[in-house]
């Protein structure tokens, strides 16, 4: 893969909080225009195609489908 300036910077640029339940909740990309800040599109792009082959067989990963979530194993 090619060095990407953009894919490089947008992961850093969100700001997150973390909930009474102990995760973490990502800044919204409408706040994140109120900012300035472009929508993090192309790291969304990345996290989707490789996020599941990065986190490994044990974890499992909700998926989309149509009129619910799927959940892959």
């Amino acid at each position: 893969m090619e060095d990407d300036d953009v894919l490089e910077t947008q992961p850093t640029a969100r700001k997150w909080n973390m909930t009474s339940k102990g995760k973490m909740l990502f800044e919204s990309k409408k706040d994140m225009k109120k900012r300035g800040l472009k929508s993090p599109d192309r790291v969304d792009a990345f996290v989707l195609t490789f996020g599941e082959y990065l986190m490994g067989p044990d974890t499992h990963i909700m998926t989309p489908s149509i009129g619910s979530v799927a959940v892959k194993r």
